[in-house]
């Protein structure tokens, strides 16, 4: 079995979505703040919130964690919990590109709490002990 690139803690640095329009948001601002957490034994939790400057749309911090499964290109996020009730049970898919200490993760239409459907692309850096 090869190594796990994703295995670790990330930090965000970007959180973008595009509408089918094409309109692109900064939901939680452009200094968004959020921790992703992948680990050996295939659990992960991301967790995010507004930062410094005001959004582009009321976006709620959000929260979930459960088992996963990385697939090179993909990796799947089956959520067992949720700050989103509805999102329990699922299977959330997301595209997967790492340059260096870089991980963009993007998906295809996806909707929360009720919003109308959206693509969302984060990007995160491989966080360092302080």
């Amino acid at each position: 079995m090869g190594t796990n690139p994703l295995v670790g803690t990330w930090r965000l640095v970007s959180l973008a979505t595009w509408s089918a329009e094409g309109a692109v948001r900064y939901p939680l601002g452009r200094d968004p703040l959020g921790y992703l957490i992948y680990t050996e034994d295939g659990y992960m939790a991301y967790q995010t919130m507004g930062g410094a400057g005001p959004p582009d749309a009321a976006q709620p911090p959000q929260s979930y964690s459960g088992p996963y499964a990385y697939r090179g290109d993909t990796v799947v996020h089956t959520i067992a919990v949720s700050a989103d009730p509805g999102w329990v049970g699922t299977d959330q898919v997301r595209t997967v590109a790492l340059t260096g200490d870089a991980l963009t993760l993007g998906s295809g239409p996806i909707a929360i709490a009720g919003t109308p459907p959206f693509r969302v692309r984060l990007v995160w850096q491989r966080a360092r002990p302080c």
